[in-house]
């Protein structure tokens, strides 16, 4: 204490905090709080440490700023981004022009990093990056899955909408107005969220204000993995549960988005169906089921009398035709 008041300003620095003994730790703590709340001077202490809850709870009722790995993944990303052109030029990298494959790797293992809490993660994650897409486009695919809550169902069927999505939603509401798998009942989702779930394999398009995936790799990826007649089924599947509510039967003016399912549902259920095919017997079998029940039931007319409206807006001499007398 006598060192610290003889100066105007010290500057204490520790390094790696969290390796010191843990009953050494606590009487350490309880020092460097008395020092700071004692001074007569300006004492500032820099102090490195994992994610420790102990640690935390000890400092953080001082006067403190905290930095998290995650913080200074602009300056990674810039870093990697610069010593890929400078191997580039200086022949270290690959002889030919530098790919958008390559960049999107360094992504999205630098955003994988970033979001690790613990040095010892960080280590480990860096002498065990995939060398290619393919491995990290598996990863990320896993990391999906593992996801807490219903974040996995709603990651899966967005990756499969996008996969086989015939017309892209209305650009004012590019995520909460696109078509929800039947499994999932949140339609309330921002793009920040979805692409957050989805692990950065979907990328907003700033000039279209739609949701795409990140690059044509990550769409070969998931017709390998998730399957394009997979997503055509959920598709014929969801459209099927459109067709049996009170959305196709509805004579109110509908908002943005219910039109826009409905005008979805008419125009491209028969082709998702057509799509369908091919598969497995037990999803062959699933998918003529939904059929025939859709074909015996009230749900049927519905979709004519939507079918007939939506091609008397495109079309409105179809109208003078199907009142014809025959």
């Amino acid at each position: 204490m006598k060192l610290v008041n003889i100066y105007p300003q010290t500057t204490i620095v520790i390094d790696a905090l969290d390796e010191c003994d843990q009953e050494k730790e606590k009487k350490f703590l309880m020092s460097l709080r008395k020092i700071v709340e004692s001074s007569t001077s300006l004492v500032k202490i820099f102090v490195s440490s994992r994610n420790d809850d102990d640690i935390v709870l000890k400092l953080e009722k001082l006067p403190n700023l905290w930095i998290e790995a995650a913080d200074n993944a602009g300056d990674i990303e810039r870093f990697v981004q610069k010593e890929v052109i400078r191997c580039k030029k200086d022949g270290d990298l690959l002889r030919g022009s530098i790919k958008d494959e390559l960049f999107l790797w360094a992504d999205l293992q630098i955003k994988h990093i970033c979001a690790m809490d613990t040095s010892a993660d960080i280590e480990a994650g860096l002498n065990t990056l995939p060398e290619s897409l393919e491995e990290t486009y598996l990863e990320t695919h896993n990391r999906i899955r593992f996801q807490k809550g219903n974040s996995p169902q709603i990651a899966e069927a967005t990756l499969m909408w996008v996969l086989c999505l015939k017309e892209p939603p209305p650009p004012a509401k590019p995520v909460t107005t696109a078509p929800r798998s039947v499994n999932v009942d949140d339609w309330e989702l921002s793009v920040e969220t979805l692409l957050k779930i989805c692990h950065n394999l979907l990328v907003l398009d700033r000039q279209s204000n739609i949701v795409r995936v990140a690059h044509l790799s990550v769409r070969e990826f998931l017709e390998k993995g998730v399957g394009t007649i997979n997503a055509h089924t959920m598709a014929s599947k969801f459209c099927h549960m459109m067709d049996n509510t009170a959305i196709l039967r509805s004579s109110l003016a509908p908002d943005v988005r219910t039109a826009f399912v409905k005008r979805y549902v008419v125009s491209y259920w028969i082709h998702h169906v057509r799509c369908s095919r091919s598969l497995h017997q037990q999803a062959t079998l699933e998918l003529s089921e939904l059929l025939l029940k859709f074909l015996k039931s009230d749900a049927l007319v519905s979709y004519d009398i939507a079918r007939r409206d939506y091609m008397n807006d495109i079309y409105p001499w179809t109208s003078s035709w199907e009142t014809q007398p025959k």
